[in-house]
């Protein structure tokens, strides 16, 4: 399938440089369903820790707790491990995810972490995955 979209970049637990900006992508997530790229929280903090601390721009599938990870009960269902590991990403600059559906938006930084970054749920779908949602556009300053 990747050879046929030669311009797509597919980030498993990896990155790419591109226009001066480090990118690190990971498709895991907490246990949430049955579905592919799942792990028991605990299980994923050596993934993150992956994730190298000049990381700018962070894509993973899902989010980080509290941060636009709350499901249609009202429970926040982001990665804990996640979360502490975002605290030390001294250059994030930019968090996107999806996988929670219902808590599409944006937002900036908490203020523990003591720094800014904007957090985006971009899922653009619905529960029954009808589009829904517009796509956000962030920009960044080219370094």
């Amino acid at each position: 399938l990747i050879q046929q979209y030669p311009n797509v970049i597919y980030l498993e637990d990896s990155g790419v440089e591109i226009e001066g900006f480090k990118i690190w992508g990971s498709p895991y997530v907490p246990w949430f369903g049955n579905w592919a790229f799942m792990e028991a929280d605990w299980m994923l903090r050596p993934r993150w820790d992956m994730i190298p601390p000049n990381t700018d721009i962070l894509i993973t599938h899902g989010p980080a707790k509290y941060m636009l990870d709350r499901e249609r009960r009202g429970k926040n269902v982001g990665s804990e491990e996640l979360r502490s590991r975002l605290i030390r990403l001294s250059n994030l600059k930019l968090h996107v995810f999806g996988h929670i559906h219902e808590d599409y938006g944006y937002l900036g930084a908490l203020e523990e972490m003591e720094k800014e970054f904007v957090a985006v749920n971009a899922s653009v779908v619905d529960l029954s995955y009808r589009v829904v949602n517009k796509p956000i556009t962030v920009n960044l300053k080219s370094k």
